[in-house]
């Protein structure tokens, strides 16, 4: 009888660490950041971040490894730290946010690519949907002092606004723009397992 149940527990022990590498989980954004960098009058770094989003990733297999994942952001919820600037940036020079509320990014496939992963998706941003491609880096899973399994993900990734018909600038005498096209963005998310 004894063996029995030792039996079941080992097997309870190992559907539970099975269970725990596989399925839905989510960002916490009290841990999470979506930041970005764009080049301001050729000379300096204007960051800015996304206060407000949503992230669902489903997760599987026993390296770490991604079936999907959607992020939706809040276009009205940026800040870059200065009021002014702010309101130019929601206004319809740039996201538009009373006609586009939300930038969306959603995977269509997720593939190994070395130590990381590519996901490729449609983002929707600014009423345009185009194809990006983007490189993720996923960690182990770790249990919280509080029982919680977390893991990691992180993307750095450029865009150039302009493919989303965000084209607003002036160029500067001596060349160069007072808004730069290119855009880098950095998402560092906490994810927590929501079985």
């Amino acid at each position: 009888m004894r063996t029995l149940v030792t039996v079941c527990l080992l097997a309870a022990l190992a559907l539970r660490t099975g269970e725990a590498r596989a399925g839905a989980w989510r960002a916490d954004l009290s841990n999470s950041s979506i930041v970005f960098s764009v080049r301001h009058l050729v000379i300096n770094d204007v960051r800015g971040r996304f206060s407000r989003f949503t992230a669902s990733f489903e997760l599987e297999g026993d390296r770490p490894s991604m079936r999907s994942l959607r992020v939706a952001i809040e276009a009205a919820g940026l800040d870059t730290g200065h009021d002014g600037r702010d309101s130019h940036v929601r206004g319809s020079d740039f996201f538009d946010v009373e006609e586009h509320r939300e930038i969306v990014f959603e995977t269509s496939s997720v593939e190994p690519h070395g130590d990381e992963l590519r996901a490729t998706g449609l983002l929707h941003l600014h009423g345009v949907s185009r194809p990006v491609t983007i490189p993720l880096t996923l960690t182990e899973a770790i249990r919280d002092p509080w029982g919680n399994e977390r893991r990691g993900v992180h993307a750095t990734f450029t865009l150039d606004r302009r493919d989303w018909d965000m084209t607003w600038s002036e160029t500067l005498d001596g060349g160069g723009l007072v808004v730069g096209a290119e855009v880098r963005v950095t998402a560092s998310l906490e994810l927590v397992s929501v079985r």
